[in-house]
């Protein structure tokens, strides 16, 4: 059926049409699009990618749901292998609805009861000072990955030792039923372009659990620092009988980080924070991914010479994350559970309800983030 609107993606909706209630609309909004899947891609696993909907989200494709997801801002899949046509174009759906609650993280619709009344009579009624903008608001894509065996997870963990040389470990995780399945483990430098290999030549076996872990030594490391974006790609390549079936390239950087009293340490060395609290929203497009915004606020970042910027109040974009480690800009990272208090919520349940929600959102942000230096 035609369209009531034609809605912009990525973008929050709210400010894009003047009627009255649509700015403040919580209640769910369908988006639908078709896509054409290209026939050279069967025999594929198929997987549809969201990078962020805010609040809740369900996920249709020619009419069966294929998943959902609830906190605005980290990404979810939904494998879609079975479900696609290859005759004809697909039908994808998205519900997304945008009412907060007690147990919602963030928390909203309190009577403006929290925070001792700081934020009484606001309105929408959210105890904390942004506006809750929804939408399909950051990047959608279908990826592909093989169907027999695929490389599902990876990890970089680096430490550094007095002599100057990094050890460099790379974990990770395969899907797969073969018992020939090798990963072979290499990596470069992107300011020198010199190779490093895994101790035993790169090559390590898959375990039974699907699990792999492979050490890279680096002589006179770089590391990552302040202003100083020193960084590393990983190359994992997942071998079936001498083939390569499966292949992933993983940024990282090498760089020690502890506290110490009141010492933040960098690299063993203290570093002083100098930065704002930041927000994503911009005009038009509301908290919508903006490339040309990320790109200039750092810009105004560095020209009053901060360091660093805490993610008020929220999980901001990947794309943000990355533009922050290529150059070299420190990050305070933060879950969506601004201005959460247990204290107002006599039920037990609904406090657990909560917590478990909150605890779920920074799993996520941890699992997205592991690798960003």
């Amino acid at each position: 059926f035609e369209a009531e609107k034609h809605v912009p993606v990525p973008a929050s909706y709210n400010d894009l049409y003047a009627e009255e209630g649509f700015r403040m609309w919580k209640d769910g909004m369908w988006y639908q699009r078709e896509f054409a899947v290209p026939k050279t891609l069967q025999g594929e696993r198929l997987v549809l990618r969201f990078g962020a909907v805010a609040y809740r989200a369900r996920v249709f494709v020619n009419g069966r749901e294929v998943g959902s997801h609830e906190g605005g801002h980290l990404p979810f899949e939904c494998e879609v292998t079975d479900v696609v046509s290859w005759d004809y174009p697909n039908l994808l759906c998205v519900r997304c609805e945008n009412r907060l609650s007690a147990t919602t993280v963030p928390m909203g619709e309190l009577r403006n009861a929290g925070e001792n009344g700081q934020f009484a009579g606001q309105y929408p009624d959210v105890p904390f000072d942004f506006f809750p903008y929804a939408g399909i608001q950051r990047d959608v894509c279908l990826y592909t990955t093989p169907k027999a065996a695929y490389l599902e997870s990876v990890r970089v963990t680096t430490a550094v030792g007095a002599d100057g040389v990094a050890t460099v470990t790379i974990a990770g995780r395969v899907v797969g039923v073969s018992e020939n399945l090798i990963v072979d483990v290499r990596c470069h430098s992107r300011q020198t372009h010199r190779h490093y290999d895994a101790y035993d030549g790169g090559h390590g076996n898959v375990s039974v659990s699907g699990n792999f872990t492979a050490d890279i030594r680096i002589p006179d490391a770089e590391l990552w620092g302040v202003f100083q974006p020193n960084l590393y790609d990983a190359e994992i390549l997942l071998y079936d009988g001498g083939g390569v079936v499966d292949a992933y390239e993983q940024r990282f950087g090498i760089r020690t980080i502890r506290v110490t009293g009141n010492r933040l340490l960098l690299n063993g060395k203290p570093v002083y924070l100098q930065g704002f609290g930041r927000h994503e929203d911009f005009p038009i497009i509301g908290r919508g991914l903006c490339h040309a915004a990320n790109v200039r606020d750092h810009e105004l970042l560095k020209w009053v010479n901060a360091n660093s910027y805490r993610t008020t109040h929220y999980p901001y974009s990947e794309e943000l994350v990355r533009l922050a480690d290529e150059q070299g800009i420190l990050l305070i990272a933060e879950a969506p559970a601004v201005s959460v208090n247990f204290d107002h919520l006599q039920d037990e349940g609904v406090r657990r309800e909560l917590y478990d929600r909150h605890a779920t959102m920074l799993k996520e942000l941890i699992d997205r983030d592991f690798n960003a230096p």
